[in-house]
């Protein structure tokens, strides 16, 4: 479990609240479960997630880069819609992304992501996110130094997904 890993977890999300706050939803959600925690007045959220034998298939060493950037945004947009009631994080630019994978990952890949807001100006979102491979230490398989989100109200989001289908 990953409770074991933050300090004085406030707030469990399981995947059924998790695609309630964020909208993800399978195949495309990854996420499992989520931890929030405040410290020194910082909000930060550490995130499980699976990403299935079948999605590794096909890829280079069977490691699907795409995926694990998707989970890094899907956690920054989980802490986004957490600390933004009512409203839904939408990427708008990513900078300084750095991938370290030294060696070959067996799938399934269990993927743990920790994110923290480092700025907030009017409707936009700065975080910082890091990515491990089932385990917390050393350096990270993946870290996004500046991934930036938008803020749209949930209920036009809804409202357009619906209106598309």
């Amino acid at each position: 479990m990953i409770t074991d890993l933050l300090i004085k977890p406030e707030l469990r999300f399981n995947t059924d609240e998790i695609q309630q706050l964020t909208l993800f939803q399978p195949p495309f959600l990854f996420l499992t479960e989520a931890l929030v925690e405040n410290e020194n007045g910082k909000t930060k959220i550490l995130t499980k997630a699976e990403i299935p034998r079948e999605e590794c298939t096909g890829h280079y060493s069977e490691v699907p880069l795409v995926h694990i950037c998707r989970v890094m945004a899907q956690t920054g947009s989980l802490l986004v819609a957490y600390l933004n009631t009512g409203f839904i994080g939408e990427v708008v630019s990513v900078e300084k992304i750095k991938v370290g994978i030294r060696k070959p990952l067996t799938p399934p890949i269990t993927l743990l992501t920790s994110a923290c807001v480092t700025a907030s100006h009017g409707e936009f979102r700065q975080l910082t996110i890091q990515c491990w491979h089932g385990e917390m230490y050393g350096e990270p398989l993946a870290e996004i130094g500046k991934i930036n989100f938008v803020l749209r109200p949930k209920k036009e989001v809804v409202k357009k997904l619906r209106g598309s289908f």
